[in-house]
């Protein structure tokens, strides 16, 4: 038994990576990867702005040609004329600078986050009128990111775990839309994990009766058997 448990170090490592990374608190980035498509409405802007972190957006594909009268990128709580006026002015003055399906990074003011803020403009402050404006809205969770967090790693397994066997529709963990959580679940989550030891996951089945070989193993009651040449160890 001794000479296997050497095969078994990998899995039993995966095992305690995977314990670690459920019990430790997460932080969490608000809206991180969340995107805003922007609408043509005057000037021919258009765009795709990202949150990258709760201070920083991108905009890729910006197009611009320019014009206008001090012309800034505003957040908005909502889509509308009154919250873009009372909004957050973000970034450099774009009047004069056209953009021609090149990439602008944002940053928000000191001490301002995305939180709260849920629409983008480019904003004509003087008029007051939208050239161009979209509402934020999460992608599609990735096959696998049961928890919606981006990330396909232990906390997703742990929302299969939590729903196995449970069946309908809209169910978190029921990863390849069969209206039941199963195992076939638990392969599209393994499939797709990008935590720790990602080469080593084991699944629940094998996992279960490797531990339990293991603590068996350990704590088994032990006897020495004398005789006249040997001390045999059971």
């Amino acid at each position: 038994m001794r000479r296997l448990l050497p095969l078994f170090a990998p899995f039993v490592r995966g095992v305690l990576v995977l314990v670690l990374y459920a019990i430790a608190p997460a932080v969490a980035q608000p809206r991180v990867g969340w995107q805003a498509d922007l609408a043509t409405h005057y000037h021919g802007v258009s765009g795709l702005v990202t949150v990258v972190d709760a201070h920083t957006l991108r905009v890729d594909n910006l197009y611009f040609d320019g014009a206008g009268i001090d012309v800034y990128f505003y957040l908005g709580a909502e889509n509308t004329t009154a919250a873009f006026t009372a909004g957050l002015e973000i970034g450099p003055q774009l009047l004069g600078i056209a953009f021609d399906g090149g990439s602008l990074t944002l940053d928000l003011p000191s001490g301002e986050t995305i939180e709260g803020w849920n629409a983008i403009s480019v904003w004509c402050t003087e008029v007051p009128v939208s050239f161009g404006d979209a509402v934020f809205a999460a992608p599609p969770a990735p096959p696998g990111d049961y928890n919606g967090d981006g990330a396909i790693d232990a906390a997703d397994y742990t929302v299969w775990r939590d729903t196995e066997n449970q069946s309908g529709a809209g169910l978190a963990a029921d990863g390849d839309n069969n209206g039941v959580v199963n195992t076939l679940d638990y392969t599209v989550w393994a499939n797709h994990y990008s935590g720790p030891a990602a080469t080593a996951v084991p699944e629940p089945t094998g996992l279960a009766i490797l531990i339990g070989s293991l603590v068996a193993y350990r704590f088994a009651p032990r006897r020495r058997i004398k005789g006249p040449w040997a001390v045999i160890k059971q």
